[in-house]
């Protein structure tokens, strides 16, 4: 990932951006957002400007005027003034909470739907996750943090200028010690802030690593690993190495704060020492009344604390503006624009010279693959582990694309379709089938199962899938959940039948074009045979691809290719690759002992 490099406009450049963002997403919304943030900045500069000036006129009521009443009247005033502009900012702090929480939720569905659209090979890349996790976790901390950040410089930027002002006019000597100060402490948070930037970019990784370990131990299937194997020493080393890490660069950081801080706290001492003594010899040679020497100690006073709030928000500027390039570059990312699918079936798929190594390898996963699938075929794939059968699948279903040669559909290069649109004409139940904490219609639909037709359409489908009688003894049929991650009477359900449930979400879709990789690798052999008999009987004019090691499981298919080491070296009905009494042959034989 690049580094991001903050310059003079780079602020500017990011609220705009975000602002834009907002508009884009919610017009009314933000345009409601922006007014309120206006009229806090307003109350805010207005309050800071009287508390600078309050001590004065209350002194010198007492002092100068020796009244009372007066004293008490201006007390009065500042006391309903201040509770007027909390309550008005509490209302408008409230109201900025929940429009803003409104705007960040369909931000974050943008980023969701952006994320799902975007090509599958950008999922084997490191440096996309981490961009993508960074914007997701700058929208989760608060889209408008940079917003806020900016309205907050600009409310104490007019609050320094105002109380620069009641100092200059009574004692030049301390605006100029306050104006070092500033420059010590902006050069001295400059170069923490390039340390902290450095360190952050680095955390990043170790806290999706660390993410990564503790993913491991909320997966009930991975603890049970960890334990038969005794993994949770292995485990815990892990996590012992990336705290060591992360800590050392803390360390880092924490002796270059104490460095640089010390020549701050010299010229902070200064300061504090130049202040009293050139006020106090003011108001011993009666050049300012001593409301005026109040006024002034409390604007320099309240001058040191912008300094900081100053400082604080430039290096806010700095932290944030790395979230900000993350979800500008993740939201800038150009989808790839194709037509729309305009066939109403698949009827041909083919592989014209196909080769295809994953980023970042050297070795091709496949290496010049050619052959066609006709409308209506029932293809197997098979062929040993890691011999590129899956990868020829991903080719297939346009989530990887070719290193070289051309995948056409319909005779149209593959990469020229909407894949979503395509993605309705394909049914597929991948090797590493997901389950989801729904309930069983809704994992077998992908959508909500409140109809008579979404209910037929299910039962129909665990039907051929061979789980229809086990789910209807349950105590709510379809309408169980999976798992108990949310509902204590849901059902955690077997590998096999995790595996049913894949293969009836594939029926339920009612595609042309039928995928299944490794579909029955945790069945037993009974439910394989009848699930393939089934497949294949059912598909009646579908076009069905199987990969399947089970070599006596796809007996029946149209044509059988062989994959083996990234190429496919033989290609025939199941007679005729036995005929030829080579890999297919040899494999079948040693699954059938012979």
């Amino acid at each position: 990932m690049k580094k991001s490099n903050v310059n003079k406009f780079a602020v500017l450049q990011d609220v705009c951006f975000v602002t834009r963002l907002y508009f884009k997403t919610a017009p009314k919304k933000s345009t409601v957002y922006l007014l309120l943030k206006i009229v806090s900045l307003l109350i805010e500069s207005a309050f800071s400007i009287m508390i600078v000036i309050f001590p004065k006129y209350f002194v010198d009521a007492l002092t100068e005027a020796r009244s009372i009443e007066l004293a008490i009247k201006i007390l009065l005033i500042y006391c309903v003034i201040r509770l007027s502009a909390s309550t008005v900012g509490n209302i408008v702090l409230f109201k900025s909470k929940i429009i803003i929480a409104d705007i960040n939720k369909k931000i974050e569905e943008i980023i969701l739907v952006k994320a799902s659209n975007i090509p599958y090979e950008q999922f084997e890349e490191p440096d996309y996750y981490d961009k993508y996790n960074k914007a997701l976790e700058y929208v989760r901390g608060g889209s408008d943090v940079i917003i806020a950040i900016f309205f907050e410089f600009c409310q104490t930027l007019i609050s320094f200028i105002a109380a620069s002002a009641v100092i200059g006019q009574l004692n030049i000597f301390v605006l100029m010690a306050l104006f070092m100060l500033l420059v010590v402490k902006y050069v001295v948070r400059k170069r923490i802030d390039k340390a902290i930037i450095k360190i952050r970019e680095d955390l990043v990784r170790i806290n999706r690593k660390n993410g990564y370990l503790v993913s491991i131990l909320s997966n009930k299937d991975q603890v049970r690993d960890l334990k038969m194997n005794r993994g949770i020493d292995f485990l815990c080393s892990k996590f012992r190495m990336q705290y060591y890490d992360s800590r050392e660069k803390q360390e880092v950081l924490t002796r270059k704060r104490i460095l640089f801080g010390i020549p701050s706290s010299i010229v902070e001492i200064l300061f504090v020492s130049v202040l009293y003594l050139s006020l106090g010899l003011d108001l011993y040679g009666q050049s300012i009344t001593l409301g005026e020497y109040s006024a002034a100690l409390s604007a320099a006073l309240l001058l040191s604390n912008y300094i900081q709030l100053l400082l604080n928000n430039i290096s806010s500027f700095r932290t944030y503006h790395y979230g900000v390039t993350c979800f500008l570059d993740f939201m800038n990312y150009e989808l790839p624009v194709s037509p729309p699918f305009p066939e109403k079936d698949i009827k041909s798929i083919v592989f014209d010279h196909v080769s295809y190594k994953y980023p970042g390898q050297d070795v091709y996963a496949i290496k010049n693959v050619s052959f066609t699938v006709s409308e209506g075929e029932k293809i197997a794939l098979v062929g040993q582990n890691g011999a590129g059968k899956t990868t020829i699948v991903n080719l297939m279903l346009g989530l990887l694309r070719p290193t070289e040669g051309v995948i056409k559909i319909n005779g149209v290069d593959i990469k020229d379709y909407q894949l979503d649109e395509l993605y309705d004409h394909i049914a597929v139940v991948f090797q590493n089938h997901c389950e989801y904490a729904f309930t069983i219609g809704e994992n077998v639909l992908m959508n909500s199962c409140d109809s008579e037709k979404d209910i037929e359409n299910v039962n129909a489908s665990l039907k051929k899938a061979h789980l229809f009688n086990k789910v209807i003894a349950m105590k709510k049929g379809i309408h169980t959940s999976l798992t108990r991650t949310f509902d204590d009477e849901g059902v955690d359900l077997s590998g096999g039948e995790h595996q049913k449930i894949a293969i009836s979400r594939a029926f339920a879709k009612n595609a042309d074009f039928i995928i299944m990789d490794e579909p029955t690798s945790s069945l037993d052999a009974i439910a394989e045979y009848e699930i393939c008999g089934d497949l294949i009987n059912l598909s009646e004019k579908r076009t069905v691809i199987i990969i399947s090691h089970r070599l006596s499981s796809i007996l029946d298919s149209d044509r059988i290719v062989v994959v083996d080491s990234g190429s496919v070296v033989e290609s025939g009905t199941h007679q005729e690759l036995m005929k030829k009494d080579g890999l297919y042959a040899r494999m079948f034989n040693l699954q059938n002992n012979k």
